[in-house]
């Protein structure tokens, strides 16, 4: 367990950040910044909110090539997906 100082670091905005929204009101739109890397085999990505306060990986296995362009609409989609799912 944290001690209650850098707790704080990780679960209070920092200083001058605007408020966040209710859990419930969160903004409908992928993180802005990604950082994606590849080879034979496999593609990554990680996502960064631009408060950096949300961030999740992503590694795919893959049997295709690397470079397929249908990997690019599934990376640039899936903040989408997790952020908005239907429903």
């Amino acid at each position: 367990m944290l001690p209650p100082d850098l707790q704080r670091v990780i679960i209070d905005p920092p200083e001058g950040a605007p408020p966040q929204p209710p859990p419930g009101d969160q903004p409908c739109a992928p993180p802005p910044r990604a950082i994606v890397g590849s080879a034979p085999g496999f593609r990554s990505a990680t996502y960064t909110s631009a408060d950096a306060r949300i961030q999740f990986a992503v590694s795919i296995t893959l049997s295709i090539d690397n470079k397929d362009p249908r990997i690019e609409g599934a990376l640039r989609d899936l903040p989408k997906e997790l952020h908005c799912p239907a429903g």
